[in-house]
């Protein structure tokens, strides 16, 4: 591997086993629909983290909440 941009994150493995487009849609496109579960997990990870934005930080400026 060249560089870091060469690095797979182990989530777009999960994600890529779970559903392909799924994957594509989360890493190749960035883009995000947050649910209730997805809600609640932000939720619990803002409360451990600390932090009031966790979504937005993760995918950037595409992220859609609804």
């Amino acid at each position: 591997m060249d560089s870091e941009t060469d690095l797979l994150p182990l989530s777009a493995l999960r994600h890529y086993l779970f559903c392909p487009r799924q994957c594509a849609l989360i890493h190749v496109e960035q883009l995000w629909f947050e649910n209730q579960f997805t809600a609640e997990g932000r939720v619990m990870h803002e409360r451990v983290i600390g932090r009031d934005v966790w979504i937005g930080d993760r995918f950037g400026s595409n992220t859609a909440i609804g």
